[in-house]
C-alpha cells in the first residue's frame, strides 16, 4: 500500500485526534494549577486566622495573669516561651505543607517560610481585592 492511497481525511482525522488529546491535557493541566493555587491561598488565609486566634489567646492570658498578680518577671517569661513556641509552630506548619503538598505540583508553593507565605498572600489579596 503507497503513502499517496491512504485518504488525506485520515490523516486530518488523526491530526484533530492529537490535537483534541493534547488540547485537553493542557486545558485540564491549567484547571488543576488554578484549583491547587486557590487551595494554596484559601489554607494561607485560614492559618493565618488561627494565628490571629492564638495571639489574641495570648494576650488574654497575660492580661488574666496580671490581673490575678503575676510578677512581671512571670509575664515576660511565658511571653518569650509563648513566641519562641509560636515561632515553631510557624516553621513546623510551613514545612508539613511545603512536605505533604503533591510532588507534580510543589513548583507552584512558591515561600518556604511563614513570612514568604504571607508576603505572597497579601500580594494575592491585593491582586484581587476589588478596591485598588
Amino acid at each position: 500500500m503507497e503513502l499517496n492511497t491512504i485518504p488525506t481525511e485520515l490523516f486530518w482525522f488523526l491530526g484533530g485526534a492529537i490535537f483534541h488529546k493534547i488540547g485537553s491535557n493542557l486545558l485540564g493541566y491549567g484547571k488543576v494549577a488554578n484549583f491547587a493555587h486557590d487551595t494554596i491561598n484559601q489554607t494561607l488565609k485560614l492559618l493565618i486566622l488561627i494565628m490571629e486566634d492564638v495571639a489574641f489567646m495570648r494576650e488574654m492570658k497575660y492580661l488574666h495573669m496580671q490581673q490575678t498578680g503575676a510578677s512581671e518577671e512571670s509575664i515576660e517569661n511565658i511571653k518569650q516561651i509563648d513566641e519562641n513556641m509560636f515561632n515553631a509552630w510557624k516553621t513546623i506548619v510551613i514545612h508539613k505543607f511545603i512536605s505533604v503538598y503533591p510532588n507534580n505540583l510543589k513548583g507552584l508553593v512558591k515561600f518556604r517560610t511563614w513570612n514568604e507565605a504571607v508576603n505572597i498572600l497579601t500580594k494575592e489579596m491585593k491582586k484581587t481585592s476589588p478596591r485598588k
